[in-house]
């Protein structure tokens, strides 16, 4: 028993630095799902317990063959080129000592922790002086609020000019519910990492913070600690949110309601294990299977929305129309994926083509329209008093023209014209 536990742990090593490795430059993505480090190492450390037999040469042999990039566009030759690399390899790392190869191991793990720890004291020390600046009063009574924030979703403008497609049809369902329609422009610079918080802050001219210099792990607490939030809070509401596929939406301070995704541990090793094609393009296939089933969870979840008693404000960040394209204008999944990177999916050597991208988001933006349209009536009808405000983020990524990134659509049904006042600026 004893033989079985320590060969698990120190042929679990090799992989596991792998994906700390990859956990650590990906660490704003992934924000506090530390949980998903433990998952993957009970699942290395089990895989490596029934294996153990084979030797510690042929299991640090075999990882390091799997995770290579991949050495041939044809499938059979791969795996004739990784089975024959096997053999030296195994050798080469029998020859090895094992103590210095372990003893490295463990250096670089420990270096990758410790970036971890002090990315993450960063990010929250940012954040709370980024979330100093600003005090609000909010101008409502007992309703609830729907802030719902439909990423990536443009404005009419860009649609007409970089799509050629009129969406006024929408804007137009939209006004006969009631909603004030507008198109917005989130004033942020080339470098758009923090398109939610801009959008969750809208109201708040939120200007001095520098998307150049900060990362996700930055915005996941400043989202966490965020003064909307505390201020509803104060007045009594009680927060619930839907959770998206980024995990640094996750942790929120708020109660998570409808479909829980599960993606981050999946993400993780599609991050360690894109560089194989074959690996890649299996996994994928299933992490936009899933985020497909989420989405549908999620408007399912809206369009049955249980009651809730008033003084309720409800976070709903929904991953559509934004990239990948995994629905189409039917509401089917769209299987025929092209793009490289799931997850950062734009135009570029390694996403779409430009073409594919403005054809498959017209799609995919047609088929969201009609479910949205039919969630926020069901909304409406179990609670017509509500405050719902419907937001883009930030615009499509087709081309540099930052007028295309930043505008974005805006809606807004609400006794009030502006619910959140700012009281004071410094």
């Amino acid at each position: 028993m004893k033989n079985i536990l320590k060969y698990s742990i120190l042929n679990s090593l090799l992989p596991f630095l792998f994906i700390c490795y990859h956990y650590n430059q990906n660490h704003g993505f992934f924000a506090e799902s530390y949980e998903t480090l433990y998952y993957l190492l009970s699942y290395l450390f089990l895989i490596n317990a029934c294996l153990y037999k084979l030797g510690y040469a042929f299991i640090t042999s075999l990882w390091v063959v799997i995770l290579l990039p991949s050495l041939s566009s044809n499938f059979f030759i791969e795996i004739i080129f990784k089975l024959l690399l096997l053999i030296p390899l195994c050798f080469i790392i029998k020859k090895l000592p094992q103590k210095i190869l372990y003893f490295l191991c463990a250096i670089i793990i420990t270096l990758n922790t410790v970036q971890i720890v002090q990315r993450n004291i960063g990010a929250k020390t940012q954040a709370k002086q980024l979330l100093k600046t600003h005090e609000f009063n909010i101008k409502t009574s007992n309703e609830n609020i729907y802030w719902i924030i439909c990423d990536a979703y443009a404005s009419l403008d860009t649609l007409k000019h970089y799509y050629n497609f009129d969406n006024h049809s929408f804007y137009s369902q939209l006004q006969a519910l009631g909603f004030k329609v507008t198109d917005g422009q989130l004033n942020y610079k080339e470098v758009n990492h923090f398109a939610t918080l801009k959008a969750l802050n809208y109201y708040a001219n939120f200007n001095s913070f520098d998307v150049t210099k900060e990362n996700s792990l930055t915005l996941h607490y400043c989202l966490k600690d965020n003064w909307l939030f505390k201020l509803l809070n104060k007045n009594g509401y009680k927060l619930y949110g839907i959770q998206s596929r980024f995990p640094f939406l996750h942790e929120l301070n708020i109660e998570v309601i409808g479909s829980k995704i599960t993606l981050s541990t999946l993400q993780l090793v599609y991050y360690c294990f894109k560089q194989n094609d074959y690996i890649a393009k299996l996994l994928r296939s299933r992490l936009n299977q899933k985020l497909y089933e989420h989405q549908e969870n999620n408007f399912s979840f809206l369009e049955k929305l249980p009651n809730h008693p008033n003084y309720s404000f409800f976070y709903i960040h929904i991953d559509s129309p934004h990239a990948p394209f995994v629905r189409n204008e039917e509401n089917k999944f769209n299987d025929e994926q092209e793009s490289i990177v799931w997850g950062e999916n734009e135009v570029g050597e390694n996403a779409y083509s430009q073409t594919t991208y403005r054809s498959l988001y017209l799609a995919q933006l047609q088929g969201f329209n009609e479910k949205l349209i039919k969630c926020l009536k069901q909304i409406i009808s179990k609670d017509p008093k509500a405050t719902i405000i419907l937001q883009g983020d930030h615009g499509t990524f087709t081309t540099q023209d930052l007028q295309e990134q930043q505008s974005h659509m805006l809606a807004i049904k609400s006794e009030y014209d502006n619910f959140l006042t700012q009281k004071k600026h410094s």
